[in-house]
């Protein structure tokens, strides 16, 4: 008989001031989850894909092959998710949801469940649009984020300019496109190079699937396993 992981997952409503409108965001507890002890912290854009992503995470943090993380899901608005997350539509819009994602929740967050947030230990993650905001936030909050998490990443590779990877500090960067999602897996290229160029720490997966939400879910435990390394951050049992 298989065993069914205990998932905790929580949804809050966070009422912004930047956006002027609640929104919700959903935090995973990883399996063992304990008060007192640090763990990293990944920030994601469509927060709710969370409770998707939190089967497959339980099972493989439980079985010890993905280290224990907390996700602090942001729940995207349909309406607006393009507006939100790619810089260059709408700046008002973009600048408005930045500051709620990287300041009202990253403090709340860390208010709420007296998160650590070390440099190294603090990721921000996304997949397709939210992919492109993901590269976006590493960039423009480099002091928050230690590592950046991107998946299919829509648009053009240029939308960040190319010397802004070569700040420091610099996160480490996963991508990772789909073979059958050819735009994507050639954004994720082009950046890679660019990362490649400005000796950022990075690596790019190419997986043999398309544009999907299967696809990501497979590969963010892979993710997850080198964003955080254990025998690197020695965050599991750590008491703060």
């Amino acid at each position: 008989m298989v065993e069914i992981p205990v998932i905790s997952i929580r949804n809050f409503q966070i009422d912004s001031l930047s956006l002027r409108t609640e929104r919700t965001v959903t935090v995973f507890f990883p399996p063992g989850y304990r008060t007192g002890v640090e763990y990293p912290v990944l920030f994601c854009a469509d927060g709710q894909a969370v409770e998707g992503f939190s089967y497959s995470l339980s099972t493989a943090m439980e079985e010890g092959n993905t280290p224990p993380v907390i996700l602090v899901g942001v729940h995207s608005d349909p309406r607006l998710r393009a507006y939100e997350y790619v810089d260059g539509i709408d700046s008002s819009l973009f600048l408005a949801h930045e500051h709620f994602f990287t300041d009202e929740v990253y403090r709340w967050a860390i208010a709420k469940f007296t998160l650590a947030c070390a440099w190294p230990a603090c990721g921000v993650f996304g997949f397709s649009n939210g992919g492109a905001f993901a590269l976006s936030m590493g960039v423009r909050h480099r002091e928050k984020y230690g590592v950046v998490i991107a998946f299919s990443i829509a648009g053009v590779p240029h939308r960040i300019e190319e010397s802004e990877y070569a700040r420091r500090p610099a996160a480490r960067y996963y991508l990772s496109a789909g073979t059958r999602e050819k735009p994507f897996r050639a954004t994720g290229r082009a950046i890679a190079r660019i990362l490649a160029k400005n000796e950022v720490e990075h690596v790019i997966t190419e997986r043999h699937a398309g544009h999907d939400f299967d696809f990501w879910n497979s590969e963010l435990c892979e993710a997850i396993r080198w964003a955080f390394p254990e025998d690197k951050l020695g965050n599991r049992g750590r008491q703060k």
